[in-house]
């Protein structure tokens, strides 16, 4: 890519805080205390430099879900870069292209399943405008029972997980169930299902006017789980 139009800098703070997806209050693993991370969006042709600045616990990576991104700056941890340790700084620079919908998140362990996803949003140089709004919709399943989810040794009854029972135990974590209660767990179990960060019961919903043309960028960002979609009133 050639020719790039400006540098677009963001910041990512990855941090435990107090989160309510609607279904009460649980200690969420966010994206600068935001239970769906900044949307990141840029023009095709623009540098990204993002600031990595990791408050966990524990060691963590960011990956550009989709972008095809230089091979040091693709965050699979040991692999592309070594994982960023608690209290230290990363930044992560590379060209926006192609134009399209993509996603950012942890590779490690089941940073995932906790939260820390957020929307990368890279437009076209000549967007053809043929619509009237866009909306982004981050589809996402959590754990947010402490004590219940990635440090219990408690085991669901099926390797099936999550709403459309995708096989498997989380993206970053392995499918398979140990073979005593004893043993680490494999299998978050996934306690809230949101959009944009919130159960269906308490999220906002999209205002819009008859006639309308909509553009709606769909993000699965789950760990595990395949949805069936449907607009009310509408056929998809």
């Amino acid at each position: 890519l050639t020719g790039a139009t400006s540098l677009r800098e963001f910041n990512l703070t990855a941090d435990i805080t107090p989160g309510d997806l609607g279904s009460g209050q649980f200690q969420a693993w966010t994206y600068n205390g935001q239970a769906v991370g900044p949307e990141i969006r840029v023009t095709e042709g623009d540098t990204i430099r993002v600031t990595l600045t990791n408050n966990l616990p524990d060691p963590t990576t960011v990956h550009w879900h989709g972008l095809p991104v230089p091979n040091n700056m693709d965050g699979v941890p040991n692999v592309t870069q070594p994982p960023v340790q608690p209290g230290e700084n990363f930044i992560y620079e590379f060209p926006a292209w192609p134009s399209g919908t993509y996603w950012y998140h942890p590779h490690v362990g089941h940073q995932l399943d906790r939260g820390l996803v957020g929307p990368l949003i890279v437009e076209p140089k000549q967007e053809p405008g043929n619509y009237d709004r866009e909306y982004t919709l981050v589809l996402d399943d959590w754990v947010t029972v402490d004590g219940g989810g990635p440090d219990a040794a408690v085991r669901s009854s099926s390797g099936m997980m999550g709403r459309g029972g995708m096989m498997g135990g989380g993206m970053m974590g392995g499918g398979f169930r140990s073979s005593t209660a004893d043993d680490p767990l494999t299998e978050p179990i996934y306690s809230a299902f949101t959009v944009n960060g919130q159960v269906a019961s308490t999220a906002a919903p999209f205002r819009l006017k008859q006639g309308e043309r909509v553009r709606l960028r769909l993000i699965n960002a789950s760990a595990a789980t395949i949805y069936g979609l449907r607009l009310a009133g509408h056929a998809m």
